[in-house]
């Protein structure tokens, strides 16, 4: 290679080296304002993760105090400021006022109100709107067959424990509206089956007489 190669190839490193800079220069404020964005971003989740924590823990303390006053006016104000909140402890506080309401005749309505906030709404866990709806059609046995069959909804396909309950409030629902024969199926199939929660196989077996007493 010649001096002048050599010359050449020093000037191209040069100019590159400089244009790179160039570069760099030019585009060093967008790099700053996109670090900072950076920084803000991080800084602003972990803000918004300790006031969600901190809420959170106020809303439990607050749902403690509730329960341990249960039944007295002010434990009522409290869950249902919890209620008007919204969020997990919200839906929690829901299904406590619901199961107050229930309680007696002339609530049972509003019961059923609350327990479908809880399932159609936002803010409660799948484990919680599933509980919802079971309660929710236990309490609409009184009511009538299809009640009971839109507050189950999706969970008489669950294969889990809920589920077993779930099927067995459609058996009973059933069996009050006088149809014994998917009835009996049902509550035979039940106490049959090995993985079902014990005590819905002793009362499927219970309910499973009544249904053929009622075929017959």
């Amino acid at each position: 290679m010649t001096n002048d190669d050599t010359i050449l190839r020093e000037v191209d490193q040069a100019l590159a080296a400089d244009k790179a800079s160039d570069q760099v220069q030019r585009n060093l404020p967008a790099l700053i304002a996109a670090g900072l964005l950076v920084v803000a971003g991080v800084g602003g989740w972990q803000f918004w993760s300790a006031q969600k924590e901190a809420s959170a823990k106020a809303a439990s303390a607050r749902y403690d105090e509730a329960l341990r006053g249960a039944g007295s006016e002010e434990a009522m104000k409290t869950l249902q400021s919890l209620a008007d909140s919204g969020g997990a402890y919200g839906a929690l506080a829901r299904l406590r006022i619901a199961g107050e309401k229930a309680a007696s005749a002339d609530g049972r309505a509003e019961a059923l109100a609350l327990y479908r906030e809880v399932y159609e709404g936002g803010g409660a866990s799948k484990r919680l709107k599933d509980m919802a709806r079971l309660r929710a059609a236990y309490l609409a046995l009184d009511t009538g067959r299809d009640a009971v069959l839109a507050a189950i909804g999706p969970l008489d396909t669950d294969a889990s424990a809920i589920g077993y309950h779930a099927r067995e409030a459609l058996a009973l629902a059933a069996l009050k509206a006088g149809d014994y024969q998917s009835a009996e199926e049902m509550f035979r199939k039940a106490a049959a089956a090995p993985e079902a929660p014990e005590a819905v196989r002793v009362r499927a077996g219970e309910f499973l007489a009544l249904a053929a007493a009622g075929k017959a």
